[in-house]
């Protein structure tokens, strides 16, 4: 993890976060997330299990404690092309733990 001073934490407001809802599917584990907005957040949708709020760091990057007392810091990063456009995202955890 790298410290970002507060000053410097994105405060997006729900119709910038609008840019990121949508589905994203993962090929290897034939899983789709959801991502929705509501009310100033955005919600992680995962089959089977609870809705999450993501809290966002910078544009384009998004954080999550899972597990047990959210012990597990989960980075999520989406990525854009040259027209701006979001293409990708990566979803990771710290070393030694599993990534997707």
């Amino acid at each position: 993890m790298e410290r970002v001073p507060d000053a410097a934490v994105w405060h997006p407001s729900p119709a910038a976060l609008l840019e990121y809802s949508g589905t994203w599917f993962n090929a290897d584990l034939d899983m789709a997330w959801q991502f929705d907005v509501r009310g100033d957040r955005l919600e992680w949708r995962r089959r089977g299990q609870a809705d999450l709020s993501v809290r966002p760091v910078s544009r384009d990057r998004f954080l999550r404690g899972l597990g047990v007392d959210s012990a597990v810091t989960v980075r999520l990063h989406f990525t854009r092309d040259t027209a701006g456009r979001l293409i990708e995202l990566v979803v990771s955890t710290p070393p030694g733990e599993d990534s997707v």
